[in-house]
């Protein structure tokens, strides 16, 4: 469905005339249309020097091969269709409308291929805004990039919450353009959208960023949560959480519930599913899928490779080959 139409910028066929468009708003692109169907191509934005929230379909086959662009990070959260997508450092990914959406880096050339019913919401930010909300959560200043991985997953509950969200900004962008309030419930939006794209996402600041979280939990949560992380390797039941916080097998729930959105079980399944994906990232290890899913509790490989397809958008032998091929 088409977003932003208070703010349309290029409706064409024409594809010299929807590659300039993309690079003004955007980055530079070498957009190739290789279906037969004739391109519709559409870019709605709202466009400021840090944020961009745009909606964007070609309605045909096409290839956009981009750059480095230095300065953004882009988000593309796929609302129809599907993508696949490559970038610079060999990760490879899918996206389909609803379910996932990839993350551009500024350092990195990437490369996105759309179906011809695709269509993406794209948020822009850059470094200096996205790295500076980063460093409010944290709590201090980070000094490098943050490095997401190219597949960004919308299943989840952090990950649905950030699509809801950036769907609810594009509509009050929208429905506010001509209100005086608008730069001021902007800024309101700009800043969940990245705190929950933070949360969301998988970076090189994903555990700093749950260690500053933890400091706002409850202490007996912060209690239930070490203890998952130092016996993850072993069966951990409620009735051991319960014993750990000395209180009741429901408090247990409603505490996790009400702080993670998520119960004791799948907290602890998603900590081992992510324990098997860092060592099956490792392009110098010698990992193999069952090895690693054994050694994190995981004793039937089929449930564990679907709960892992479900986490992160590919199989555990497409993580491993892709360590593999960036070692090579």
């Amino acid at each position: 469905m088409e977003k932003l139409k208070a703010y349309p910028l290029v409706k064409t066929g024409d594809l010299d005339r929807a590659r300039e468009a993309v690079a003004d708003t955007y980055l530079p692109n070498l957009l190739t249309q290789v279906g037969r169907a004739p391109m519709s191509m559409t870019l709605n934005a709202f466009e400021d020097i840090d944020v961009t929230v745009g909606y964007l379909t070609y309605s045909t086959l096409t290839v956009l091969q981009m750059p480095p662009c230095e300065d953004f990070y882009h988000v593309n959260l796929t609302t129809r269709g599907f993508t696949e997508a490559r970038r610079e450092d060999r990760q490879t990914t899918q996206s389909s409308g609803g379910a996932s959406g990839v993350v551009l880096l500024p350092h990195l050339a990437s490369r996105v291929k759309w179906s011809d019913d695709a269509e993406q919401v794209i948020l822009r930010f850059s470094r200096r805004r996205l790295e500076g909300h980063l460093a409010k959560l944290l709590g201090y200043q980070t000094g490098e990039p943050i490095r997401f991985e190219l597949g960004l997953d919308l299943t989840t509950e952090a990950g649905h919450s950030l699509l809801a969200t950036a769907d609810n900004f594009a509509e009050d962008l929208d429905r506010l353009k001509n209100m005086p309030h608008l730069n001021i419930a902007r800024r309101s939006w700009e800043d969940l959208v990245m705190t929950q794209l933070l949360f969301a996402a998988r970076h090189n600041f994903r555990d700093e960023l749950a260690a500053a979280t933890g400091r706002h939990l409850g202490s007996e949560l912060r209690l239930l949560l070490e203890y998952i992380e130092q016996h993850l390797r072993h069966d951990i039941s409620i009735e051991d959480l319960a014993v750990v916080s000395g209180r009741s097998i429901r408090t247990v729930y409603t505490m996790f519930r009400e702080q993670l959105d998520m119960t004791p079980r799948e907290f602890i399944r998603q900590q081992r599913l992510h324990k098997v994906r860092d060592e099956l990232q490792r392009p110098d290890g010698e990992a193999t899928v069952s090895a690693a899913a054994y050694r994190w509790g995981f004793t039937h490989l089929g449930r564990f490779s679907g709960a892992y397809k479900k986490q992160f958008r590919e199989t555990p032998s497409m993580t491993l080959s892709t360590a593999r091929g960036r070692a090579r």
